[in-house]
């Protein structure tokens, strides 16, 4: 078999050739590319200097990754944290809303 052309009707056996040899190349090139990205991230993103300089940050990201991973994010207890955390943030929306309304101009909450 080797580098001569293969026989078939038409010359679909010579094209199929030809494309799984310029496939070839392009998974080369990829691999090489996809290489140098993960090298420039790990560049950039050196975890263990950020877990050594803020040790409480990474475990509190690490446990967030864990509980939504482990399924949390759908638990009622996320469900109620989302809704308590929601009427927290709107109550000073709206109450300067209504202030604003009542004194008719913009009050800071």
């Amino acid at each position: 078999m080797g580098d001569e052309p293969m026989q078939g009707s038409d010359g679909r056996a010579e094209r199929v050739l030809r494309q799984s040899r310029a496939l070839g190349d392009d998974v080369r090139s990829l691999a090489s590319e996809l290489g140098e990205a993960a090298r420039e991230v790990r560049e950039k993103v050196d975890v263990s200097r950020a877990v050594r300089e803020h040790p409480f940050r990474a475990v509190a990201i690490a446990t967030g990754v864990g509980y939504l991973l482990g399924g949390g994010l759908f638990s009622s207890w996320t469900r109620h944290a989302l809704g308590v955390g929601a009427r927290m943030m709107l109550v000073p929306i709206l109450k300067a809303q209504l202030d604003a309304m009542v004194t008719g101009g913009p009050q800071e909450p």
